[in-house]
C-alpha cells in the first residue's frame, strides 16, 4: 500500500512538473509572437534563419547605398517626418535603416523632443493590407481549393445581387479575379461613415456595413476596364471570412503570420498589447485634414496605432480587406521573400509555386495590374517602382506612405515605409486643400529611392543595367503636352529613338508637326563645320525646314507664327563650344520673346557629368560660347535648358522631358543605347567626344586638330613639329589618365591639307582621372615652348574658345591657370546643381 501511495505521489509530482513546464513553454510561445516594450526588435529564431542579414559588397556599391542615407536625411532636415528602408537581395537583408521620427507632432503642434524612428516601428500599411492580408489569404485559399478565381462572387456571398434601380445589372458576372485586379465594375470608394454622402447606406457598425457592401451598385461593366477599388477588396475580406468561418484578422494571424514567427504584423495593434510609442503616427488632427473635413464621430487627435482609413475604422471595426493591417519593414520583407520564393520560405509551405505565379501574371485589362498587386510594366510606373525595375516587378502603395516592391528578375525586394501624412496639410496656390506637406518629398513618392537602390546594384553589375530610356522613348507618358498643339522641331539625324525611328517621324505620325528647324551641319548632319545651311523642304514629310545656321541663327517671328510649341531633340557633346546648345539657347530666347512653349527631349551627356575648365568671361560671348559655363559642363541639354532659363533669366515657358535610367557617371557606350550616331562629321566616336572639350582649342591656332584624318581632335600636329620630341616632352609631365604617342599624318582637308605632319595622338588610359581640358592646355603650352617661332594664334577665335585671353597672352603661369580653372569649375558645380535632373 505504501509503495502504491509513493507511486501516486511520484506521478503527481511529475504531472505538476509537466504542467509547470507546459505553462512556462506556453508563456514563451506567447512571448515569441509579441515583443511589446523592446527598443530593438529581433525576429524569432525561425525568422532569423529565413532572412539572414549582412552587407554584400559583391552585389551593391556601398558608397552608392550611403547616398540613399544622405538623401533621406536631407529630406528629414527639410521637414519629412520619418521612414524605414529595407533592401533584400537573394533572400538576404542588404540594408535596413531608420530615419527621422515616428512621432513629430502632437495635437497639431511640433514636438520639442520628437520620438526617433526605429527599425522595428510598426506602420499603418493602409492599402498594403490588400496585399499582405487579403491577397495572401486568397492565394492560400485558392491553393487549398477552397476558392476558385473564376467563380462568381455570389457563389460565396449570395446577397451580392443587383438592385432593381441599378443602372448596370451585371453583378452575377463579377468574379474573384475581377475583384483582385480591380476590374469588377465596383466604384473606387464609398463613404459609409459620412451620412452626407452615404445617405441610406450610412453605417458605423461592421455587420451593417457588410450588408450595405452587397448592395453597392456597379458603375461600369465588369471586366471592361481598370478602376482601383477599395470596395472590391472590402468584399474580398468578407469572402475570406465566409469561406474560413473566421474573422479576417484571426485567419491571417493563425494561418500565415504565426507559422512564420511574425510578431509585429497585426490588425488593431493597440488592442493587441502594443503601445503607441512602438507605432508611427499618421495624421496630426485625426481625419480632419487640419479641420477642413467634418462628419459625425470624427477623430481630432493625432493618430498613432489606430488605422487611419475612415472606412476601416468607423465602419468596419478596424479590420477590413482594404486597410487596417500594421507591420514592420522586416516582417514585410519575410512575407515578400515567401512570394519571391514561389510560396515557400524556410520549412514553411504557404502555397504552390504554380498558384503564386498565377497571381503575379499581368492582367488582361492593363499591364499595370496582377491579381492583387500593381505591376511595373514597360513604362509609366517609374514614379513608384523607379527607373530600373524589371517589367514583371510587383508591389503596392499605401496611402499613409508605405511601399512594397518585389522584383523577380533581379531577386530584389525593397520595403519603404514612411509616415509622410504625419505632416501639416498643404494648399495649392489658389488656397484649395492639396494633400500633405509630406507628399511633396521624393522619399514619400518612392521612385527616386528605388532608383538609387538599383543604381547601387548596377554599379556592381554594369552588364545587367537596362538601357537608358531617352525622352523621345517616353513620348506616350507626355503626350498631353502636345495634344491639339502645332509643333515645330529643331533636330537633325541624331534625333532618333531606341527603335531607330526619327523624332521627326514620331511627332509627325502622333501629333501636328508643322515645321522643322536645322542647326549647324544640317538636318542630316552632313555639312562641314561652319558651312551655311539654307532653308529647304523635307522630302519625306513635305514640311518646311528653316535654317538656324545661315542668314539667321535665331527663329524669327515669321518662322514661329503658326507654332504653339518649339521642341528640341539633338545629341550634344558636352562641350561649351559645340553649337547645338547655342542653337537651343537662341531658340529659347525667341520663345520667350514670342510667347511660345519650348520643349526639350533630353539625351545623355556622352562624356558623363564631370565638370572641367573655366567659366566663360561674358565679354567673350559668341555663338561658340553663349552663356558662362565651363568647357566641359557636365550637364545634359535638358539640364542646360533649365540652367539657361533660370540662372540667365531667359524666362521662356520651358518643359524638359527627362530620360529614365541615366546617371552622371555613365559614358555613352555604358547607356545601352544604339550605336553612336556622329553628331557632326568630325565627331565619329565617343573617344573623340571625350578629348574634344580640350583639343577644340587648337582650332584657334595654326596647329592641326586632326580634321581630315580618321582621328579628328585626337591627333594634334603640324609640318613643323617633331612628333618624337613632342611625345617625349609630354611624357615627362606624367598627366593622369593619358598617354601621348608620336604620329605622322596627312590631313585630307582643313589645315595643312595634303601635307606631311608630325605630332602626337592622345590616348586616354583612364577616363575617370583624365582631364581633357588641362591635358590640351599642357600640350599647347609644350608646343609653345618647343616651337615659339612657329606657333600662331587666331586671337579672336582662340579667345572665344577659351573664354578668356590669359592662356594666349601668358598673363598667368600654367599652374596658376589650372588652379584658377579648378576653382571656377567648383563655382559652376555649386550654381548648376539645383538644375540637375539626374543623380
Amino acid at each position: 500500500m505504501k509503495s502504491m501511495k509513493f507511486i501516486l505521489l511520484a506521478l503527481t509530482v511529475i504531472a505538476l512538473i509537466a504542467v509547470a513546464f507546459l505553462l512556462l513553454r506556453y508563456k514563451k510561445i506567447l512571448a515569441s509572437f509579441y515583443s511589446i516594450n523592446s527598443d530593438e526588435y529581433v525576429l524569432s529564431e525561425l525568422s532569423n534563419d529565413l532572412v539572414p542579414s549582412g552587407l554584400y559588397e559583391d552585389d551593391f556599391d556601398l558608397e552608392s547605398l550611403s547616398y540613399i542615407d544622405d538623401f533621406i536625411e536631407s529630406e528629414i532636415d527639410k521637414g519629412f517626418p520619418g521612414a524605414v528602408l529595407l533592401v533584400m537581395k537573394d533572400g538576404k537583408i542588404v540594408k535596413h535603416s531608420a530615419y527621422g521620427y515616428k512621432l513629430k507632432y502632437e495635437s497639431g503642434k511640433e514636438l520639442v523632443n520628437p520620438v526617433a524612428m526605429t527599425k522595428d516601428t510598426l506602420f499603418d500599411l493602409a492599402s498594403n493590407t490588400k496585399i499582405y492580408a487579403t491577397t495572401l489569404a486568397i492565394i492560400k485559399l485558392v491553393d487549398e481549393g477552397k476558392i476558385e478565381l473564376n467563380d462568381p462572387v455570389e457563389k460565396y456571398l449570395p446577397n451580392f445581387k443587383d438592385n432593381e434601380n441599378d443602372p448596370i445589372k451585371m453583378k452575377k458576372y463579377v468574379t474573384i479575379s475581377h475583384l483582385l485586379n480591380h476590374s469588377s465594375g465596383l466604384p473606387a470608394n464609398f463613404k459609409f461613415y459620412n451620412p452626407k454622402y452615404a445617405k441610406e447606406y450610412y453605417s458605423i457598425e461592421r455587420e451593417q456595413t457588410i450588408e450595405y457592401l452587397m448592395e453597392i451598385p456597379l458603375v461600369y461593366e465588369p471586366g471592361s476596364k481598370d478602376l482601383y477599388s477599395d470596395i472590391g477588396f472590402m468584399i474580398l475580406g468578407v469572402i475570406i471570412e465566409e469561406v474560413t468561418g473566421q474573422p479576417l484578422d484571426s485567419y491571417v494571424e493563425e494561418n500565415i503570420y504565426r507559422p512564420l514567427g511574425l510578431k509585429r504584423t497585426v490588425f488593431s495593434p493597440l488592442k493587441n498589447g502594443f503601445k503607441k510609442d512602438e507605432i508611427a503616427a499618421t495624421e496630426l488632427n485625426g481625419n480632419t485634414r487640419d479641420y477642413n473635413i467634418d462628419f459625425p464621430n470624427i477623430r481630432t487627435y493625432t493618430l498613432q496605432g489606430e488605422v487611419h482609413d475612415e472606412k476601416a475604422f468607423y465602419s468596419m471595426g478596424e479590420v477590413s480587406g482594404h486597410a487596417g493591417l500594421f507591420s514592420t519593414a522586416e516582417e514585410l520583407g519575410i512575407l515578400s521573400q515567401m512570394i519571391l520564393n514561389g510560396g515557400k520560405i524556410g520549412n514553411y509551405y504557404f502555397a504552390s509555386e504554380e498558384t503564386v505565379k498565377a497571381f503575379m501574371e499581368p492582367s488582361d485589362i492593363t499591364p499595370f495590374r496582377t491579381l492583387g498587386w500593381s505591376r511595373a510594366g514597360i513604362e509609366g510606373q517609374e514614379g513608384y517602382f523607379g527607373e530600373y525595375a524589371s517589367p514583371n516587378t510587383i508591389g503596392h502603395t499605401g496611402w499613409t506612405g508605405t511601399f512594397s516592391h518585389i522584383d523577380p528578375e533581379n531577386n530584389i525586394i525593397v520595403i519603404l515605409l514612411t509616415n509622410k501624412k504625419h505632416t501639416p496639410v498643404s494648399y495649392s496656390s489658389n488656397g484649395k486643400l492639396n494633400g500633405f506637406v509630406g507628399d511633396n518629398f521624393e522619399t514619400g513618392r518612392y521612385g527616386k529611392i528605388l532608383s538609387m537602390v538599383y543604381n547601387a546594384y548596377y554599379k556592381k553589375h554594369p552588364n545587367k543595367r537596362p538601357p537608358v530610356r531617352l525622352a523621345i522613348d517616353r513620348i506616350n507618358q507626355y503626350e498631353n503636352i502636345f495634344k491639339d498643339k502645332k509643333i515645330g522641331l529643331i533636330t537633325n539625324h541624331t534625333g532618333i529613338n531606341s527603335q531607330q525611328e526619327t523624332t521627326i517621324d514620331v511627332l509627325y505620325e502622333k501629333f501636328d508637326l508643322v515645321a522643322l528647324f536645322s542647326p549647324e551641319h544640317g538636318i542630316r548632319g552632313s555639312a562641314k563645320a561652319g558651312e551655311s545651311i539654307k532653308n529647304s523642304i523635307d522630302e519625306k514629310t513635305g514640311l518646311s525646314v528653316y535654317s538656324l545656321y545661315g542668314k539667321t541663327r535665331r527663329p524669327t517671328e515669321e518662322m514661329l507664327k503658326d507654332i504653339d510649341i518649339l521642341a528640341f531633340d539633338m545629341q550634344d557633346i558636352g562641350a561649351r563650344f559645340y553649337t547645338y546648345i547655342s542653337t537651343m539657347a537662341y531658340a529659347m530666347e525667341a520663345c520667350a520673346q514670342y510667347d511660345k512653349t519650348f520643349v526639350v527631349f533630353d539625351r545623355p551627356n556622352p562624356i558623363g557629368g564631370k565638370v572641367e575648365g573655366n567659366i566663360l568671361d561674358s565679354s567673350f560671348q559668341s555663338f561658340i560660347g553663349v552663356y558662362p559655363i565651363p568647357q566641359r559642363h557636365g550637364m545634359t541639354v535638358g539640364e542646360l535648358a533649365r540652367l539657361f532659363n533660370g540662372e540667365y533669366e531667359i524666362g521662356c515657358k520651358l518643359i524638359v522631358i527627362p530620360m529614365a535610367r541615366w546617371t552622371r557617371d555613365l559614358y555613352y557606350e555604358e547607356t545601352g543605347l544604339n550605336i553612336w550616331q556622329a553628331p557632326s562629321p568630325n565627331m565619329p566616336n565617343i573617344d573623340t567626344a571625350l578629348v574634344y572639350p580640350g583639343t577644340c582649342l587648337f582650332e584657334g591656332t595654326n596647329i592641326s586638330e586632326g580634321r581630315g584624318t580618321s582621328k579628328p581632335f585626337r591627333i594634334i600636329g603640324a609640318p613643323w613639329i617633331n612628333g618624337e620630341e613632342l611625345a617625349k616632352e609630354m611624357g615627362k609631365l606624367n598627366l593622369s589618365g593619358v598617354e601621348f604617342e608620336a604620329v605622322t599624318f596627312i590631313p585630307m582637308e582643313n589645315k595643312y591639307q595634303g601635307q606631311h605632319c608630325e605630332g602626337v595622338e592622345i590616348i586616354v588610359t583612364d577616363r575617370e582621372n583624365f582631364n581633357p581640358v588641362m591635358a590640351a592646355v599642357y600640350l599647347l603650352n609644350t608646343i609653345q615652348k618647343l616651337y615659339p617661332e612657329k606657333i600662331e594664334y587666331r586671337n579672336e577665335h582662340f579667345d572665344a574658345l577659351t573664354g578668356e585671353p590669359s592662356l594666349r597672352t601668358g598673363e598667368y603661369s600654367i599652374i596658376d591657370i589650372e588652379n584658377k580653372w579648378i576653382q571656377e569649375s567648383k563655382v559652376f558645380i555649386d550654381i548648376s546643381k539645383k538644375y540637375y535632373l539626374y543623380q
